[in-house]
């Protein structure tokens, strides 16, 4: 046999997750200048254990009500970031669909155009 093992001999979960190009291509030249970290899989995992010791560090000493308000703001933060995250996506779909201002000013003059030609000929015929 080899060395090779599946994910669940090693006990390992995957987990995918979707970005936005831009962000994608930030974090990716991110990986490329820093010697120190080997991918994005590994970037991603460094920066979730050290929010996890972050939090952890801010939260010790604190009252249970006052860790109980941090969960409260960061869950809505959280609802917050999604909204916008939506604003942004509509709005990138609205930008997609819409018209350059050029186009708009051939299109109104092609219409124009073909009524004022459609009226032109309606008044030969008279």
């Amino acid at each position: 046999m080899g060395d090779e093992t599946s994910s669940e001999d090693r006990n390992e979960v995957r987990y995918t997750i979707r970005l936005k190009q831009p962000k994608h291509e930030k974090w990716s030249e991110f990986v490329e200048e820093d010697p120190a970290i080997n991918n994005l899989s590994e970037l991603i995992r460094i920066g979730v254990e050290e929010h996890i010791q972050r939090t952890r560090d801010e939260e010790e000493g604190m009252s249970k009500e006052q860790k109980e308000t941090i969960d409260i703001i960061r869950q809505e933060f959280g609802r917050v970031m999604n909204v916008a995250e939506e604003i942004q996506d509509t709005a990138e779909r609205i930008d997609d669909q819409m018209i350059s201002p050029q186009a708009y000013e051939e299109i109104t003059y092609d219409s124009v155009s073909r009524a004022v030609e459609h009226t032109t000929e309606g008044s030969e015929d008279e």
